[in-house]
């Protein structure tokens, strides 16, 4: 009898080893980087789940793509900044890890230049990454309550944003203020950062459709980021971000900001 009940007991433990090793996991991201950047810093992360989840990285590279993806349930976690942390919570995503760093964005452009000028001069462009929800939030802004003249042009990537504004002779532009620390010293004697403003932290999310493994899900990763170590300094991504628990799960938000994120509901 003894023997029966102990072979039950190992059949169980097998079965519940097999569910979470069973559970797919469709890992979303941010579109602001280059897919393929992004799947190379995620790599530590998608090796370490390996074992535990069926995770997969499925990249996006507009923001439409992204908040289709989650609606069609073709991804079912993310780690996304502030704005598209809110957009997901309202699709029933639950946040369950939080940075410790909050993000900031930065106008930045070439040193020793009148900034008002600058925005009121309609020959002035002034750049954003066209998938930056927050960067389309401080244009938005500033042309309809700042009475901003400057042309706004997206660009594709922050990389892309940089280089034109190093080319130009008197453009500005939006960046999340981490990207500017990591530019080499002879890119940065170049630029300067005129305003600066932060955003919030980032989020991993999780659909509520696996909501039976929240606690789980949220332990495991939060174990990686708790254990991550990478001296050589590849991974820009999971080196500058640390994260803990989530414990209220929301998503904490401006007020103008979020009635701006209203048009992509």
């Amino acid at each position: 009898m003894h023997h029966f009940v102990g072979c039950i007991f190992i059949v169980i433990l097998l079965l519940a080893a097999n569910g979470a090793q069973a559970l797919q996991l469709r890992l979303g991201v941010d579109p602001l980087n280059d897919h393929e950047i992004m799947e190379k810093e995620l790599k530590p992360l998608l090796d370490f789940m390996s074992d535990k989840y069926d995770l997969e990285y499925i990249p996006s590279r507009a923001t439409q793509e992204l908040l289709d993806l989650a609606r069609e349930g073709k991804i079912n976690c993310a780690y996304v900044s502030l704005g598209y942390a809110y957009l997901l919570q309202q699709m029933g995503f639950i946040p369950l890890l939080v940075s410790e760093e909050l993000v900031s964005m930065a106008l930045i452009g070439k040193p020793n230049y009148d900034l008002a000028v600058a925005k009121h001069n309609s020959y002035q462009k002034v750049y954003y990454v066209k998938n930056d929800l927050f960067a389309k939030f401080k244009i938005h802004q500033g042309e309809n309550q700042f009475r901003w003249a400057a042309q706004a042009e997206p660009s594709m990537t922050s990389e892309n944003l940089i280089f034109k504004l190093l080319k130009e002779p008197s453009s500005i532009g939006f960046v999340m203020a981490d990207e500017v620390g990591l530019l080499q010293k002879g890119m940065r004697d170049h630029l300067k950062v005129y305003q600066s403003e932060v955003i919030g932290p980032v989020y991993f999310l999780v659909s509520k459709k696996i909501s039976l493994q929240l606690r789980q899900v949220q332990e495991d990763f939060l174990d990686f980021h708790q254990d991550f170590k990478d001296p050589k300094q590849v991974y820009n991504y999971l080196r500058i971000y640390h994260f803990k628990s989530a414990e209220d799960r929301q998503v904490d938000i401006d007020k103008n900001f979020k009635q701006y994120l209203q048009r992509y509901q």
